[in-house]
């Protein structure tokens, strides 16, 4: 049942996240060995340790996700609960790395091999895997689940398109249990985007001419445990799927997960111990450090994980005035980006470009501070960005309209806007929505302005860059196309020397920052993670990986 004092309550939870990276040369097979076969490390067991099974891991999280299609929602509202529901072709280790998940193994495909040209994959899915209404997966589901990522049905955003659209020249499945994926052109990233969470293996048979996942009927995968219960506005709970292809897994008999909107009912669910864990985007880093300072030994907690995740202040480019990138450049030069990190974060925030500023790919936080934009504005960046404005046809300024609902960070960026811009003779004012309707908008492309934060999967431009801002990207909601972008995003793509690819990607990087598409705020410095010491194999990783808590067991 889900956790009755917390009467704030919505939706949802937190669960871990797959894992990233991991070479795959144009080499030969990969071939297993005996701990691959055998699943996760260890079996999420320590040293000396023999896992226990039985018991229901509670969790809490803050936002109800809009629906229950992974494809299509990029919060962990929607995120974190489903991902126990499914598997991949391959994973992210959720046991072997510190913080960046770096080792990919097999899940539904027990072995692969890329070719010398990096033009084709091949897996060897793995026979008898069940999906929870009893269905055998095979090849045709593998083949289905990418062909939806690629070209998903009318009404169904795929976020992460830009990871599979135009990459296959086409998709092969010579028998049941083999799926051949033969690409237009080498791409740097695709193991890794193939061990993401976000390329779930779904059934075809359920899924095949339907639209958005949006009853619980259709919410069936081969993962670890299975959805009997759901309301998106109060929580989720899950059962142990026992037909599981690792037949020792998972330890826990369920998975609960209880929504409450108000973080101080999240932060009292912790305190006393009715839920045993919390991923750290849902409470702010006071609170977080509260909680650590009262609970003390009671609780461990990590503080040092990777954030892989913005702020940002979308801007419609196809709206006026922001289809002039002059107008995007001189509110970035006007925009007080460290008092907004103070005030509305709470203090914790980096400034950096378009990839995380502390990661492979992005440019540093010493560097962009000295940048107009990326400091307090100085009255001569202030001026600069009124020339901007003028030459754009807006000597005088003009008003817009920011929309309000995504979160509390969000809506204290608003505040903060209202006065920070009208130097510049912009005048905002602010469309306040509720958290369903203001996805709704940005679906839709309904605003001029609209803050919002962001998470990643990967430290890899085949992620950021795919999906914010190439012209077909899944969540490019500020509309910013530019030939030029695109034709750089492809060059880095294809490129498989790690330092030439880096170096395309910064001048990539140099350009978008003259096109402004949309302001990046802030980037995170790190995220947190809070779990009660009986809460065994939980190994905190970025925001939306390793979640699928297989390998979770409970020491009580």
């Amino acid at each position: 049942m889900y956790l009755k004092y917390l009467r704030f309550g919505v939706l949802i939870v937190c669960l871990a996240f797959g894992s990233l990276l991991a070479a795959c040369g144009p080499a030969a097979q990969r071939e297993l060995t005996p701990s691959d076969r055998e699943g996760p490390a260890a079996a999420g067991a320590q040293k000396d340790e023999q896992p226990k099974y039985g018991g229901i891991l509670r969790q809490v999280n803050g936002n109800a996700g809009p629906s229950w299609d992974i494809i299509s929602e990029g919060t962990v509202g929607t995120r974190h609960p489903i991902q126990p529901i499914y598997n991949q072709l391959v994973q992210y280790d959720p046991l072997d790395h510190n913080g960046i998940p770096n080792k990919i193994i097999p899940d539904l495909a027990q072995r692969w091999e890329i070719s010398n040209d990096g033009l084709t994959y091949t897996f060897d899915l793995r026979k008898g895997v069940k999906f929870h209404d009893g269905v055998e997966f095979t090849s045709e589901d593998a083949k289905f689940s990418f062909e939806r990522h690629a070209n998903p049905p009318k009404g169904v955003p795929s976020l992460r398109i830009g990871w599979y659209r135009d990459l296959f020249e086409r998709i092969e499945t010579p028998d049941q249990y083999t799926l051949r994926l033969l690409l237009k052109e080498p791409n740097a990233a695709l193991l890794k985007t193939i061990a993401s969470a976000y390329t779930p293996m779904v059934p075809r048979h359920l899924l095949d001419g339907k639209g958005r996942i949006s009853t619980i009927d259709m919410v069936v995968g081969t993962g670890p445990f299975k959805l009997v219960k759901a309301d998106r506005n109060v929580g989720y709970s899950m059962v142990k799927n026992a037909d599981y292809y690792l037949e020792d897994r998972p330890y826990l008999d369920g998975l609960e997960y209880t929504v409450v909107v108000e973080e101080s009912g999240r932060a009292a669910a912790v305190r006393v111990n009715a839920v045993d864990c919390i991923c750290a985007v849902g409470l702010s880093d006071p609170s977080f450090d509260s909680l650590v300072k009262t609970l003390g030994n009671k609780v461990k907690y990590r503080t040092d994980l990777p954030g892989l995740s913005f702020s940002s202040i979308q801007m419609n480019n196809k709206a006026k005035p922001f289809d002039d990138p002059r107008v995007r450049k001189a509110i970035s030069m006007g925009l007080d980006r460290p008092t907004v990190v103070r005030i509305a974060a709470d203090g914790s925030g980096s400034m950096g470009a378009f990839m995380p500023p502390n990661g492979d790919w992005g440019i540093s936080s010493e560097d962009m501070a000295k940048r107009p934009g990326f400091h307090s504005p100085t009255p001569q960046d202030i001026q600069e960005a009124k020339k901007l404005l003028a030459d754009a046809g807006y000597p005088n300024g003009f008003d817009i309209v920011s929309n309000n609902g995504y979160g509390d960070t969000q809506d204290r960026t608003n505040q903060l806007l209202i006065e920070m811009l009208k130097p510049m003779g912009i005048k905002l004012t602010i469309r306040q929505l509720e958290r369903t309707s203001y996805y709704a908008a940005l679906d839709n492309r309904d605003f001029q302005m609209a803050p919002m934060g962001h998470a990643h999967v990967l430290d890899d431009p085949n992620d950021h860059i795919a999906t914010y801002y190439i012209t077909e990207g899944g969540r490019n909601y500020s509309q910013f196309s530019d030939p030029k972008v695109d034709a750089m995003y492809k060059e880095q793509s294809r490129t498989m020397d790690p330092e030439k690819r880096k170096k395309i990607v910064r001048e990539l990087q140099e350009y978008m920052l003259e096109q402004m598409p949309f302001i990046v705020v802030s980037w995170s410095d790190q995220r947190r993670d809070l779990w009660y010491p009986y809460v065994k194999g939980y190994n905190p990783t970025s925001v939306y990986t390793a979640f699928r808590r297989e390998t979770v067991w409970l020491d009580k």
